[in-house]
């Protein structure tokens, strides 16, 4: 059957129709945050479009994962049987359409990029598109769209599950770091230091207890950036969990001088945990925990 599909790939896509409709399946009318799509309601065969969200979804949701987008430095646990592609950011319907899908799962982001330029021809696929999860307000979005699917259960067992690491993680930032604040930052092109406030990351941070650091800088869509001539705000962190590590910026005698980099408190902030639902945010938990004990120790 496969063979098949192929040499039709070749011919035309759009003849070729994986619908849940045109395969008979149950279909599922998919609304959520404004997005409407016929789906099948217990897909078989899905096929994932980006490592990040939308994998993360699709394996909360319990679907059956054929193949995905891969990232080598992903937490996510795979099915030994899922095939791990590497197409970031180029996908490809005829490579989709070989493995006979009856579902694609991408994140908002990617999907929007992809539509405005072109780049992928959805004609023949069922698609979800899963809201992007960058956000504080990341619970909600994970239990708003696995309700939408009809998983209302697997999104309580997701959060009883990272419930549960918080409920761990709690005692030990209490007694390793009490109050004193820590920073969650990034730096961004032009030399801005860049406080995570009001973020994924920043949430999870702060349900396991710590204080994190923040400014009076503007909050643009959760984050506040700073200049290098502006890093009074860093001063008193405790340590630092920072993305962009290996910028130019690290190199700053400003930022050198900073209390937390000095004393060798800085500490990778994985992008697979900067942000998405429970597994990530779980993950994301042992790493502070281990920072903090890293910290404590210095």
């Amino acid at each position: 059957m496969r063979a098949a599909v192929l040499f039709c790939a070749g011919l035309s896509l759009t003849s070729v129709a994986l619908t849940a409709s045109a395969l008979g399946q149950e279909v599922l009318n998919y609304a959520w945050n404004g997005y409407e799509a016929e789906i099948p309601a217990d897909p078989e065969r899905v096929f994932v479009m980006e490592s990040r969200t939308a994998l993360e979804f699709a394996l909360l949701a319990g679907f059956p994962v054929i193949a995905t987008d891969w990232d080598e430095t992903s937490h996510l646990v795979l099915d030994e049987v899922t095939e791990r592609l590497s197409f970031r950011a180029e996908p490809n319907a005829e490579l989709a359409l070989s493995y006979e899908p009856d579902l694609l799962v991408v994140g908002r982001g990617w999907w929007n990029f992809w539509q405005n330029n072109g780049s992928f021809n959805s004609d023949g696929f069922d698609v979800l598109v899963i809201e992007d999860a960058n956000s504080a307000d990341w619970k909600e979005l994970m239990v708003g769209q696995l309700e939408a699917v009809g998983r209302a259960d697997q999104a309580d067992m997701a959060l009883a599950s990272y419930d549960a690491a918080v409920a761990e993680a709690r005692p030990i930032i209490a007694e390793l770091v009490g109050d004193a604040p820590v920073a969650i930052a990034d730096i961004w092109a032009g030399d801005q230091y860049v406080l995570h406030v009001d973020t994924f990351d920043a949430a999870v941070a702060r349900d396991i207890g710590l204080n994190l650091v923040s400014s009076d800088a503007p909050i643009e869509d959760g984050y506040q950036a700073h200049s290098a001539e502006n890093l009074d705000a860093f001063a008193g962190a405790e340590f630092i969990v920072l993305w962009g590590g290996d910028s130019p910026a690290v190199d700053n005698p400003l930022w050198q001088r900073l209390p937390a980099v000095e004393a060798g408190k800085v500490y990778e902030l994985h992008t697979a945990n900067s942000w998405g639902f429970a597994l990530a945010a779980t993950d994301f938990v042992a790493d502070l925990v281990a920072y903090a004990e890293d910290a404590a120790g210095r």
